[in-house]
């Protein structure tokens, strides 16, 4: 079986809610990503929202709409309760820092288990990426109509890139930029530099199909796998995570959860 046949089986999406998650299946060589809905009814809301810290209360406040707010706060209660399975506490006691760039992680007590995430929200999803001891980021997009795609494509792609989009057949050109812009976004999250990286100085697919590619070493970082998916209907999304030994060895992903059930 080629490793792309591999890896489209390892990422069949189910169904299950958080609670039927098990951590004890996430080894050093895993990749665990959960698809969380963020339209909740209010008594889930305001479930999730006890297990917020004040400054994430604070943040929620600054959102203008209850959308915004609500999808907030149902992200990070999300992210807690799922956290803290893996972590062995309870949800309201995990605590946040967070790195130069701004890349969150989880700060690990004495009888804590280590455990690295990234979250991305776009939409009415919410997708989580978890790994032990290895730097993850994902990214998740939902495809829309965008008049300024080219424009957006020649400003933050490397040219090749961009050249590549022009070859696609006109109307995969909105899914080519999405599929783009989800693995650089999930590459640099891996990293954990923020926008201190330029998005043109690497290059990544743009073909709108599921695929995993080799982003090669260089000065700042060893290599790294990123897998381009798509999760949902009009939704492009990807996971990226370092791979010191590409092409060697590929981490599987051995259990990718669509959750649709918050408790």
């Amino acid at each position: 079986m080629s490793d792309d046949a591999q890896m489209f089986r390892q990422t069949t999406w189910t169904s299950t809610s958080t609670t039927e998650i098990d951590p004890a299946t996430l080894d050093w060589d895993d990749i665990h990503l959960c698809l969380l809905p963020l339209t909740q009814p209010p008594s889930v809301l305001d479930d999730l929202a006890t297990t917020l810290t004040v400054d994430e209360h604070e943040r929620a406040s600054r959102f203008r709409f209850d959308r915004d707010r609500h999808r907030f706060i149902v992200a990070r209660g999300l992210l807690r309760r799922l956290l803290s399975r893996y972590a062995g506490a309870s949800p309201d006691a995990l605590r946040f820092a967070y790195g130069a760039f701004g890349k969150p992680y989880l700060e690990t007590g004495a009888n804590q288990e280590k455990v690295a995430f990234s979250l991305s929200h776009s939409g009415d999803w919410a997708l989580v990426g978890l790994t032990r001891g290895r730097e993850i980021g994902v990214d998740l997009e939902q495809v829309r109509p965008m008049a300024d795609y080219l424009d957006l494509s020649e400003s933050n792609f490397a040219p090749a890139e961009t050249e590549a989009l022009l070859r696609l057949p006109e109307d995969q050109h909105i899914d080519g930029f999405f599929a783009c812009w989800t693995r650089k976004e999930a590459y640099i999250k891996a990293l954990g530099l923020g926008l201190s990286l330029d998005l043109a100085t690497f290059v990544v697919s743009v073909e709108p199909r599921e695929s995993v590619e080799i982003i090669p070493a260089t000065p700042r970082a060893d290599a790294h796998h990123v897998w381009g998916m798509r999760p949902l209907r009009d939704f492009w999304a990807a996971v990226a995570i370092a791979a010191p030994n590409a092409p060697a060895v590929f981490p599987k992903i051995s259990r990718v959860s669509h959750s649709t059930l918050a408790t």
